[in-house]
């Protein structure tokens, strides 16, 4: 489940970007949830936490906040999270690099950037999610191909030696299994 955030004070606007994602993704098959904010206070920590994409405003008129101030409590939680800015003013632009903004889409512009961002998005999605499944311990594990650090063999046994980012550890899974491709 991708775990989406949208969050621009103008709602209709907001919505709006909502379905053109919903359609735009549909070819994926990945399965979404997006949850549309017209103002920052309505985000919990745990949907921070949770937030694999944020489609983010910049400027939230009258209010003590930005989209960046926004960007900077998501990194708090979700270090690996895809920011994108959708907004009217290109001058923030080069902030974004602070947060690792993924991509900044001016509103203008949206109809024909979207559609791109969402192809690499998910393009990224995929290889970053990248698993296989193996038995250790009598349980199946998904294993994050990134994660991995190598792979040990020995006659008909193989160690996973996986850094475990997240948690700041690493650890290892026996399984009983040969490297030999069919």
């Amino acid at each position: 489940m991708l775990n989406i955030i949208i969050c621009d004070d103008d709602n209709v606007f907001a919505q709006r970007v909502k379905e053109e994602i919903e359609v735009l993704i549909a070819p994926s098959r990945i399965p979404v949830k997006i949850q549309v904010f017209s103002c920052a206070e309505d985000i919990g920590n745990e949907t921070m936490a949770s937030c694999d994409v944020a489609f983010l405003d910049i400027d939230f008129t009258g209010k003590q906040y930005s989209g960046m101030d926004i960007a900077k409590r998501i990194r708090k939680y979700e270090t690996d999270a895809i920011i994108v800015f959708i907004t009217n003013y290109l001058e923030y632009a080069p902030a974004g690099y602070e947060v690792r903004a993924f991509r900044y889409i001016l509103k203008n512009e949206l109809p024909q950037k979207l559609q791109e961002s969402i192809r690499q998005i998910v393009s990224h999605i995929r290889t970053e999610k990248a698993d296989i499944k193996i038995q250790a311990d009598g349980e199946i594990v998904d294993l994050l191909l990134k994660e991995i650090i190598y792979v040990e063999a020995m006659d008909h046994t193989l160690i996973f030696h996986v850094s475990q980012r997240k948690r700041g550890d690493d650890k290892q899974y026996i399984c009983y299994s040969t490297l030999k491709i069919n």
